[in-house]
């Protein structure tokens, strides 16, 4: 008789894959929302909340081929790299590929709303701070700065064209159009700002007509933009009531921080013929920080606990003697706040270092100084009381 071989069980595709995750340094994500908006996120959720042994000890990339909306934040904190791609063309993917393997620097940044990294366009595309925004005179087309060894020559009634250098948002690109610049004119011999004028940004460059009035003096025309609030200046001297000199300050530019080297994963070859390419991913977005814990100082923590009983004193003291006055519940409200109230600014008095009384002692005391100025001041607010009960 001749062997029948037994047939062979073929793995299921569930089996086969949950070896190929074991075997795995990188895990990488291909998001793609065809038919239910989300479905690729929720595959990725559970992934996460599921698998914390497979992203812990491995790097996950995340390729977003639609709007990088359905991550929330501590799924996104889980990644070691999320890209958003926006589209599924060939030509996409092809470049999000060559984005992992550094073949390409990703560019551009988010168009949208993405809630869950605190990313609001309104907020990005603003002016940034971290700028110093150039100012020239526009001359029949061309773009001028007079320095202050060949002065520009003004006569009163002449207008200038001021021109701004492309202002950036915080993304590093230029604003949008619409953009609100104010014009600030300073007078340098009495001290004055002014803003003179307002203009919108048209491809993230302002223009302002500033019309020369006959007025002697000198000043100092400068830019704001948002938080922008450095740019080059003009200093216009009017030395006559008909003819001044012009002058562009340009300031030196900002410094930057030094380039530092950053550690990035990278893949490691597994033990084949052929070798397996390294990978260094970009862009790794941090790790959120834990938040730091709150300690008080004991000595902080006996003052304050003081300062409470110095309160309870005083109010339990004029509480008491209302009542034996007979007072109404209103009355006793009443007393009660104001000998409160007295203590307090009695002791914020001190605290705030203001002329007072055997200062010395007040400090010797350390701990007791809270419940003492507090009954203090509590009691004479409450003799005040009693001595115009008194009168009447």
């Amino acid at each position: 008789p001749t062997a029948t071989p037994l047939p062979t069980a073929t793995p299921l595709p569930e089996f086969l894959v949950q070896e190929a995750l074991n075997e795995a340094t990188w895990i990488i994500f291909a998001m793609r929302d065809d038919a239910v908006p989300g479905a690729s996120a929720d595959v990725i959720s559970r992934f996460l909340a599921q698998r914390p042994d497979l992203v812990q000890d491995n790097t996950v990339i995340a390729l977003a081929f639609d709007a990088p909306l359905y991550l929330d934040t501590t799924e996104i904190s889980q990644l070691s790299a999320y890209y958003a791609v926006y589209s599924q063309a060939d030509a996409f993917l092809d470049a999000a590929v060559r984005v992992l393997f550094q073949e390409l620097q990703p560019r551009g940044a988010l168009p949208i709303d993405v809630p869950a990294i605190g990313y609001e366009i309104n907020t990005m595309t603003q002016p940034t701070a971290n700028q110093i925004i150039p100012l020239f005179i526009e001359q029949e087309g061309n773009l001028i700065s007079p320095a202050s060894d060949e002065p520009l020559e003004v006569k009163v009634g002449d207008t200038l064209r001021l021109t701004t250098g492309v202002i950036l948002d915080k993304n590093g690109f230029p604003v949008p159009d619409g953009t609100n610049i104010s014009f600030i004119q300073q007078d340098r011999v009495q001290g004055f700002f002014n803003e003179i004028g307002q203009s919108q940004t048209i491809g993230g460059v302002a223009r302002f007509d500033y019309f020369l009035e006959a007025r002697t003096g000198q000043f100092r025309i400068s830019v704001q933009a948002g938080d922008a609030e450095r740019s080059d200046a003009l200093d216009l001297n009017i030395d006559s009531e008909t003819s001044g000199e012009v002058v562009v300050v340009t300031l030196p530019p900002l410094p930057t921080a030094a380039p530092t080297a950053t550690t990035t994963p990278t893949l490691t070859p597994t033990v084949t013929a052929t070798p397996t390419p390294t990978v260094t991913p970009t862009a790794t977005p941090p790790q959120p920080e834990p938040p730091e814990a709150v300690s008080i100082p004991l000595t902080r923590l006996w003052m304050f606990s003081s300062m409470l009983v110095g309160l309870f004193f005083v109010g339990t003291i004029t509480t008491l003697i209302s009542r034996h006055e007979g007072k109404g519940l209103s009355r006793q409200i009443r007393w009660l706040l104001l000998t409160l109230i007295s203590g307090l600014i009695l002791y914020n008095w001190y605290l705030l270092g203001l002329p007072f009384p055997a200062r010395a002692f007040w400090e010797e005391i350390g701990g007791w100084t809270p419940p003492t100025l507090l009954t203090l001041g509590g009691g004479l607010s409450l003799l005040v009381l009693w001595w115009q009960q008194a009168r009447r």
